[in-house]
């Protein structure tokens, strides 16, 4: 019961990083910038693996919805915090625009990602029935 638990704690993390690393607005705080590809690249790669390691269907398609969730609020937290420490001159456009990243992030990497899932359940599944 804990192992699809720690596999969308896990994965939703991955997913907020790959979107940090997307979105334009830390890129004067950051090292690492990523393009689209990468990013339905890494998307895709997370749900796979994600849903793989997941025992049922159900539970990986319910664990890919929950880290598509658990990381765009991980990015929008982050893209948050320099209005909620007052570092912007207006914090009220400011969250305007990182809600719309945080929006084109969940659009960008959300297909890919459930693609990814969809592959990594019927990997599993064959995998399973080999085994």
């Amino acid at each position: 019961m804990t192992r699809p638990i720690l596999v969308t704690a896990a994965a939703s993390l991955a997913l907020g990083a790959l979107l940090l690393m997307f979105t334009p607005f830390l890129r004067e705080f950051t090292t690492l910038h990523i393009a689209g590809e990468w990013l339905a690249l890494g998307a895709g790669l997370i749900g796979a693996l994600a849903s793989a390691s997941v025992a049922s269907s159900r539970a990986a398609v319910f664990s890919l919805v929950v880290i598509l969730c658990l990381g765009s609020l991980i990015e929008a937290f982050v893209i948050a915090l320099p209005a909620l420490g007052n570092l912007v001159p207006n914090p009220v456009s400011y969250i305007n625009m990182a809600e719309q990243q945080v929006f084109l992030g969940c659009v960008f990497a959300g297909p890919f990602m459930l693609a990814g899932g969809v592959l990594g359940v019927l990997i599993g599944a064959w995998l399973r029935k080999r085994l």
